[in-house]
């Protein structure tokens, strides 16, 4: 019998737009074990300048595109940022993580989130707590692979306000006190989010304010990632 060929990997988008600016590399060195398990089971495609990511967004259809830093929100690169949300708006998905929460200020997040992708979503705090699965996500995102998740995680992240339950993936709970080597444990605010992921036209939007590569955060990733996979082949 002749064996069957391994069956083609799906093509997943990262588009790091670092080159010059002070995150450089950044991506390569904190998150090589991400790297390494998104190969192992995705065919990765990768842009590190504005011509070779428009011209991919031009000629490919990946089933996710990860943004792992700010760079798309900088006005020299709105052109690939448009292709970007056309690309959700039709049915995509888009996943910001990585250096992306550690390098945009505060008001630039703010504008990004209103501007680009009509949310209503804010800069929050930033701080080392313990965040907590939610389930109610279940109703707006029934799809999502849930059972790789852990149910609690202790995360140092930039958290986002105004993230509507639904969209609300992992908060922190009343339990949840913020993690501090130097400042006294104060009560962390439970309607901050550190992982969201909404809906936007007919696509689909994540975000993970995980600034240090925590295992759960991959877990994440992994997790949107198989629902987008899902989502290509019902297309």
């Amino acid at each position: 019998m002749t064996p069957q060929p391994p069956p083609k990997k799906l093509t997943v988008f990262i588009l790091n737009l670092d080159k010059g600016q002070m995150y450089e590399d950044f991506f390569d060195g904190i998150y090589s074990d991400l790297i390494a398990s998104l190969d192992a089971k995705y065919h990765i495609q990768r842009a590190r300048s504005l011509s070779g990511a428009q011209r991919h967004l031009n000629e490919h259809q990946p089933i996710a595109i990860l943004l792992p830093d700010p760079a798309v929100t900088l006005e020299q690169n709105s052109a690939v940022l448009g292709q970007v949300t056309k690309y959700v708006q039709a049915g995509g998905f888009a996943i910001f993580f990585g250096s992306f929460s550690s390098f945009i200020t505060p008001p630039a997040m703010d504008k990004f989130w209103e501007r680009s992708w009509g949310l209503d979503w804010k800069f929050g705090n930033y701080h080392r707590t313990d965040v907590y699965l939610n389930r109610e996500v279940d109703r707006s995102v029934p799809q999502l692979p849930m059972s790789s998740l852990p149910t609690r995680y202790s995360q140092k992240a930039v958290f986002l306000a105004h993230v509507a339950s639904d969209d609300s993936v992992y908060r922190p709970s009343s339990d949840s006190v913020t993690q501090s080597r130097v400042f006294t444990p104060e009560p962390a605010n439970q309607n901050e989010v550190a992982v969201a992921f909404t809906k936007v036209g007919e696509g689909w939007l994540g975000y993970i304010g995980d600034v240090n590569n925590e295992q759960g955060s991959q877990a994440v990733i992994h997790s949107m990632l198989e629902l987008a996979a899902k989502h290509s082949e019902g297309k």
